[in-house]
């Protein structure tokens, strides 16, 4: 009996937690964070390639990293790590650019991007762990 209870308190807790998230105050302001910051992050993206002195335009840029993304998330490793990158270069040495170039540009992509907030997520929870 008392697994019983202990199984439907949690289920009981997870709806609450539904119901909270659920709530259209609450998703607006979810969704309207999240379109923010992938646009901030389209921006960097796009930052990025103007630094290196390549301008396809803000569109294609976008399309190029978030569809390496998207396949790298399809191979279920961390980050990405490996796909993303490979598949980033290819979709830039495909539109003519030198492959230097285009690593250069997909290493600088990955340390502004994930690994950026990586490690600004571990020191975070350093500090608040001393706390």
């Amino acid at each position: 009996m008392k697994k019983l209870e202990k199984v439907f308190g949690n289920i009981s807790e997870s709806y609450d937690g539904m119901y909270e998230m659920l709530d259209p105050k609450t998703t607006i302001k979810a969704w309207t964070t999240g379109i923010i910051a992938q646009v901030f992050f389209a921006l960097s993206i796009y930052s990025v390639f103007l630094a290196f002195g390549q301008d396809f335009g803000f569109i294609f840029t976008t399309e190029v990293v978030y569809s390496s993304i998207l396949f790298g998330a399809i191979s279920l490793l961390p980050g990405g790590v490996g796909l993303t990158e490979i598949s980033t270069v290819n979709f830039l040495t495909d539109k003519g650019m030198e492959i230097s170039l285009a690593t250069s540009i997909t290493i600088m992509l990955r340390l502004a991007t994930i690994w950026f907030a990586t490690i600004m997520g571990l020191i975070t929870t350093k500090i608040f762990l001393k706390k």
